[in-house]
């Protein structure tokens, strides 16, 4: 068994430095048959990981009927993500953003009695830790921390962009999450898509973002000094709408820069995304 630690510099695999560049692909924008191909890509990219959301709305599409099977198998894709000899950062939630409808919370949620979303309400908890446990049997024994040949999952991500700015709030929610994660088996690091608004104990707090990099990264990195610096979600990319110009503002060009001012500063990467997909039905 694997074990993983940090420090201000980066993470640490049973004592090996790990330095992450990864990319983001969304699995259930992207067809089964296609995720080897694009996992493939990034690999060719010079990347070493890839970071995916998991949308709860795919999952459990109807109240306690969870879905792991053809394109919803997530076990599968992070299995591809380990076969190309790459890590993996899982997004469970339950909300991930990424433009999906509801930020993948599903549409059944609001109709359960005195449910308060994102917060710590104990109809949403409840609900929020069944998802949890089905899922993390999907994936626990594919932790690079667990028994065996272990997996890819080099790290977890709690929520995203919880910036509500309340101390209690977040440890009732962002809290219990946390526990929901471990009592579940998922025992690798958790990290959070913050920009230090809220965090919990344990947590690895993160950046988001495309500008000014190297001067946020440097103030990260006073702030937490014994936690690694990571741009967690590097937006170079946003959704294009059929019919409607594509934006092009982001030029090759202020990417690399970009990156340039990360690995300046230290810092860690997540392309987002690095493949786009496509939002298909009603799902955007």
């Amino acid at each position: 068994m694997a074990s993983i630690t940090y420090d201000g510099q980066s993470f640490m695999l049973d004592g090996r430095r790990v330095w992450l560049v990864s990319g983001s692909i969304h699995y259930a924008r992207v067809p089964r048959e296609a995720w080897g191909q694009r996992i493939q890509l990034a690999k060719q990219a010079g990347l070493n990981c890839i970071d995916t959301p998991v949308f709860w709305a795919r999952h459990e599409p109807r109240h306690g009927q969870f879905d792991f099977t053809g394109d919803n198998d997530i076990r599968k894709f992070v299995e591809l993500v380990g076969q190309a000899g790459m890590y993996c950062i899982l997004r469970p939630g339950p909300f991930v953003g990424t433009g999906w409808d509801m930020g993948g919370l599903p549409p059944w949620l609001p109709s359960i009695n005195n449910i308060n979303l994102r917060a710590p309400s104990q109809p949403f908890l409840e609900a929020s830790s069944r998802y949890i446990t089905a899922l993390s049997q999907q994936v626990r024994d594919l932790q690079v921390t667990s028994p065996g040949q272990g997996g890819p999952i080099i790290l977890i991500q709690n929520e995203s962009a919880w910036t509500c700015g309340h101390d209690d709030l977040a440890l009732g929610y962002l809290g219990e999450l946390n526990r929901y994660f471990r009592e579940a088996g998922l025992t690798v690091p958790t990290v959070n898509a913050n920009d230090l608004w809220q965090a919990v104990e344990g947590e690895i707090e993160c950046w988001t973002g495309f500008d000014d990099m190297l001067s946020h990264l440097r103030q990260l990195s006073s702030v937490r000094p014994n936690q690694p610096r990571i741009v967690i979600d590097f937006k170079c990319g946003g959704s294009d709408t059929w019919g409607r110009e594509i934006d092009r503002s982001k030029t090759p060009r202020m990417v690399l820069r970009r990156l340039a001012e990360i690995l300046a500063a230290g810092g860690q990467y997540n392309i987002s995304p690095f493949h786009g997909g496509t939002n298909f039905e009603f799902s955007g």
